[in-house]
């Protein structure tokens, strides 16, 4: 019964702060549903469907139906307020396991099914937490944002650590007319200090968060150490920062943790007790870290995003969902052009002129003879001269960090399935599209993300 008033509460909060998502995917609205989102807290799942129309979600174990959700129906039904439904199934009432596979899908009472189109396939989903499949991974990114330039997240049944001092409650991270504003909400009264991490220089940083900031109250600092595992912080400035009740907020000006005011930002904010280091973190112990992508024109409303070809099962849209390294069903984690005319691409065409310094992209597999072209002012495709990294490695940016120079001063060795290229074009060209491209006839374009600055 306390675990179900939490989660009531919790969603009450819906207004401001949104769960911290796992699994979402979006429809037209018109021929299916919004939204689709899938959650695994605690011994259950949380399903919220966004329809304005009556809709159904069709679960599936091992290929046999397992259940149905219907916004018609009250069973299982949490809540139902202006098109959202909210179900919780625990554990115990379909019987499945943490390490069971889920196929997910959903429709229309009367219409076809999406994920997130209406190609009737089913997204697969599992509580397991193993190297291949982990539900929340930490290396992992949020799957889907408020936009480039807001997060929320929340911690709804009260799973990250036992309720200690500073047990934080939710959280919200947005970029506002040049400034950070960080918001950290307990669920006491603050009495404690807070400190938020902030990764913002790729490869570089603190301890295995690769930290390149830290908010303690008032104060920010950057890294200084000779090694990653150095406790050594420089100090940058004060910030403005304010408790209210439960409530923690900092403002700072972007520019401070990015030199451009753009490119990716992780935050993860931490509570200090004041006898000993025993606060809660968010995200953290199982949580995805969320990541900011201020001026990314890839996944901008503005830009249309279109391929040469799709490979069977894959879609379009993790090539801009914010998703770089976790781990779920193969089709869903990256793009894969199809068999196709050379070459294959990914074209991303902007609603007006922007100007560009950087592309950046995490490969799934490194193409054989990988190319970029810009959209010139007389709508054709001009291939701009690249200097690419090495397979399995990238080379150090400049210590102003993505300048737009790449730095041939040192090779560090990526993980699997992150391999990673910085592509900088000449300073001040202005342009309408971006295009990343496969060369090779026998190669292939498999890419997990690509954006644009």
């Amino acid at each position: 019964m306390k675990k179900f008033v939490v989660i009531v509460f919790c969603m009450l909060l819906g207004t401001v702060f949104a769960f911290d998502r796992d699994f979402s995917v979006s429809g037209s609205g018109k021929n299916a549903p919004r939204r689709l989102q899938v959650f695994r807290r605690g011994k259950g799942y949380t399903f919220v469907l966004e329809s304005a129309k009556p809709a159904k979600v069709m679960i599936k174990k091992a290929g046999k139906m397992l259940l149905t959700l219907s916004t018609l129906e009250e069973k299982h039904r949490l809540s139902q307020k202006d098109g959202e439904t909210i179900w919780f199934l625990p554990d115990s009432v379909t019987g499945v396991k943490d390490t069971d596979f889920l196929d997910v899908c959903t429709s229309f009472i009367d219409g076809k099914h999406f994920l997130p189109d209406v190609s009737g396939e089913e997204l697969q989903i599992s509580g397991r937490k193993g190297r291949e499949y982990s539900w929340n991974d930490e290396n992992g990114t949020i799957l889907e944002q408020i936009s480039n330039s807001c997060i929320v997240f929340s911690d709804p049944a009260g799973d990250i650590t036992q309720r200690t001092c500073g047990d934080l409650l939710s959280g919200k991270a947005e970029t506002v007319n040049g400034n950070l504003i960080l918001t950290a909400v307990l669920r006491d009264k603050i009495t404690c200090n807070m400190r938020v991490w902030i990764d913002s220089i790729p490869e570089k940083g603190y301890s295995g968060d690769g930290t390149d900031f830290m908010l303690d109250n008032h104060r920010l600092t950057r890294f200084a150490g000779d090694h990653k595992n150095q406790w050594k912080w420089q100090i940058v400035s004060n910030v403005s920062f304010r408790k209210n009740g439960n409530t923690c907020i900092w403002t700072l000006p972007l520019e401070k943790v990015r030199p451009h005011a753009s490119g990716r930002l992780k935050v993860r904010f931490q509570t200090l007790c004041p006898k000993a280091n025993c606060g809660d973190y968010m995200p953290g112990h199982g949580k995805i870290l969320p990541v900011l992508r201020p001026g990314n024109l890839a996944s901008e409303k503005g830009t249309v995003v279109s391929v040469s070809s799709l490979h069977p099962q894959y879609k379009i849209y993790p090539l801009t969902d914010g998703q770089t390294s976790r781990r779920i069903h193969w089709c869903f984690e990256s793009f894969a052009a199809g068999s196709s005319a050379h070459p294959r691409f990914a074209e991303f065409s902007f609603d007006g002129p922007k100007k560009v310094r950087m592309v950046t992209v995490w490969w799934e597999s490194f193409p054989k003879k990988p190319a970029l072209q810009i959209l010139d002012a007389d709508g054709k495709w001009k291939d701009i001269p690249l200097v690419i990294t090495a397979r399995g490695s990238e080379s150090a940016l400049q210590k102003d960090n993505e300048t737009g120079a790449i730095v041939q001063t040192a090779q560090i060795k990526l993980e699997k399935n992150q391999e990673k290229s910085f592509f900088a074009l000449p300073d001040g060209i202005v342009t309408r599209g971006v295009r990343v491209l496969e060369m090779e006839k026998s190669g292939s374009l498999w890419v997990r993300e690509i954006e644009i600055y």
